[in-house]
């Protein structure tokens, strides 16, 4: 899971979604908020299976990324999709928003 404070800006989740999909990382999920239009955006993307290093390279010099971190969720039982989980990933997302998005 990557998490990825960018700019506010046209193009950026289109040239993030073809930089993975050209280097065959298929995205399970994508989140995303902003604060305000142009302002800073948060997204969560979630894929099924690991990032080559140098895709999460190229990922970070985007010009309007921010911060690229890769993320995950901590659990000390077995790894089972559970019909709570999408709602868990959202809430912890709009968490740290600090406030519920739409």
């Amino acid at each position: 899971m990557f998490y990825i404070v960018n700019e506010d800006k046209p193009g950026f989740i289109g040239k993030l979604g073809t930089m993975l999909g050209d280097a065959k990382v298929n995205i399970a999920n994508f989140t995303l908020g902003r604060s305000a239009p142009g302002q800073d955006a948060i997204a969560l993307i979630e894929v099924d299976g690991p990032v080559p290093t140098a895709v999460a390279e190229a990922v970070a010099k985007l010009p309007q990324v921010k911060t690229r971190k890769a993320a995950g969720f901590l659990s000390n039982q077995p790894a089972k999709k559970k019909s709570s989980d999408l709602f868990d990933r959202r809430f912890l997302f709009q968490q740290s928003l600090g406030r519920w998005v739409n």
